[in-house]
């Protein structure tokens, strides 16, 4: 298992060159190159994420250098550690590592998970402290009245909160596993005191944005972007946790499976109000804590996204909704998926083996794309072109400053700069523009210009449906 998990690292790794530094990348470098003063007010000012991720890294700097691969190494040690964590956990919970196996195998060869530990963002981390917590949780619960168990599991918790706000949903969807658990009353109590003083380092955090969130407005600016998601994109996620590739009946298929993790739920959490009906005993202490643990599984695979798609909607319209943002549940999902196959196993091995088999060879179709062509806009190579292709003296222009101009900036080399698009009459007469086509916003101003009569010279695009296009525009 352990050596799945190691090549699962080594192809990230080998993978790693070909993906350029997009916008965010380049925005998490220059936070952790920054004097620690500007590196927190750039923080502050971005609003979007809590800071513990950057001041990791910033450690992670100061010893490995600002190099692509020293910026997402941290990325790519959580990822190794989500996979072993996951496996553990069925492990646990069924005795056995051969379904362990399935899970590492599974979550190895998933686009979501290898995305995720390419990336200088701190998803990875984030879902890795999540699991973390959820793991030294179960420990508690199952020794309640050992303080130093519930220590560990609000150290956690904190760091999992200053990582990414939408772990406060992860954190209070474990309140069933807690209420089902032996001692459900101190446990209740340890894990509500827990929880405190980690939720009061967020609400400093929160307090100390105020003056950055009213001089920008609000959250528009950075996230005005995200929109409400459909009834299909929730099953969409679901499927993608499977693997189920987009085609008639994919999320129809992917819903059954969720219908079944959601079934192990119910059926956990039946046994274990049944065990709590019952008098006290070890025996059945011992399945009660068995059934909170099954729960919680299955809980955090479907509850948080399920939450997140409803705070999406009208009236609230929250800007939440995002695959990475439920990282977590996509573990969470496939430490379920060992599980039941390891139940179906008792009954038929053979049914069981065929469907774990299925479910690998979908996430291996499904990383097929991925391990054919970069993940990401090769914005490398956006630079290339134009120190290739733009005589000196010729602006540059982007639309969108962070997701374009930021990390062609990146790899371009002095003199030449990109600068943002100020409007269509501060315009010189013959420039280059770069925008995203997918992006309406960003392409709006290249529809203006043709619209107006100016005459396109020169065009390129790189990256796939939501990459960049370059092209050299002149006033007719």
């Amino acid at each position: 298992m352990l050596a799945v998990a190691l090549g699962a690292s080594l192809l990230r790794l080998l993978l790693l060159p070909r993906e350029a530094m997009d916008g965010d990348e380049v925005f998490t470098r220059s936070v952790s190159v920054a004097s620690l003063g500007d590196a927190w007010r750039e923080l502050r000012y971005d609003l979007v994420h809590p800071p513990l991720y950057y001041l990791v890294l910033r450690a992670v700097v100061l010893l490995g250098g600002d190099s692509p691969l020293a910026l997402r190494a941290l990325s790519l040690a959580m990822g190794l550690g989500l996979l072993l964590l996951a496996a553990w956990w069925v492990r646990r919970l069924t005795g056995s590592w051969r379904w362990g196996l399935l899970v590492v195998l599974l979550l190895a060869l998933s686009p979501l998970q290898l995305h995720a530990s390419q990336a200088a963002r701190g998803y990875a981390l984030y879902a890795f402290l999540v699991l973390a917590a959820v793991t030294l949780l179960d420990r508690a619960l199952r020794q309640p009245a050992v303080t130093a168990r519930w220590v560990a599991f609000s150290l956690a918790a904190g760091a999992a909160l200053l990582t990414h706000y939408v772990a406060a949903i992860y954190l209070a969807c474990t309140l069933p596993a807690v209420l089902l658990s032996p001692a459900a009353r101190l446990s209740t109590r340890r894990w509500a005191a827990s929880l405190a003083i980690p939720a009061l380092a967020l609400l400093a955090w929160l307090v100390s944005l105020r003056p950055y969130y009213r001089a920008k407005g609000g959250l528009d600016v950075n996230m005005a972007w995200v929109e409400s998601p459909a009834a299909y994109d929730l099953a969409a996620l679901y499927a993608g946790y499977a693997g189920v590739p987009d085609f008639a009946r994919g999320t129809t298929l992917a819903l059954l499976l969720s219908v079944a993790v959601a079934g192990l739920g119910l059926a956990a959490l039946r046994a274990g109000a049944a065990a709590n009906g019952g008098a006290s005993r070890p025996g059945r202490d011992d399945g009660r804590v068995v059934a909170s643990e099954w729960a919680l599984v299955a809980i955090l695979a479907l509850l948080p996204p399920a939450i997140i798609f409803a705070l999406s909607q009208p009236p609230l319209s929250l800007p939440l909704w995002g695959e990475r943002h439920v990282l977590p549940s996509h573990a969470f999902w496939v430490i379920a998926m060992g599980l039941l196959l390891r139940e179906v196993a008792v009954r038929r091995r053979h049914l069981a083996v065929a469907l774990a088999i299925g479910l690998v060879v979908l996430q291996a179709l499904a990383l097929g794309p991925a391990l054919a062509r970069p993940l990401k806009v090769p914005y490398d190579r956006v630079a290339a072109f134009l120190m290739a292709e733009v005589r000196p003296g010729l602006p540059v222009l982007a639309t969108s400053p962070h997701n374009v101009a930021r990390p062609v900036s990146y790899y371009l080399r002095a003199p030449l700069v990109v600068d943002s698009f100020a409007g269509v009459a501060q315009s010189p007469d013959d420039f280059w523009l770069l925008y995203r086509p997918r992006a309406l916003l960003e392409r709006a101003p290249f529809d203006s210009l043709v619209a107006g009569g100016w005459e396109v010279r020169r065009t390129a695009h790189f990256g796939g449906a939501w990459g960049t296009t370059v092209v050299r525009i002149e006033r007719h």
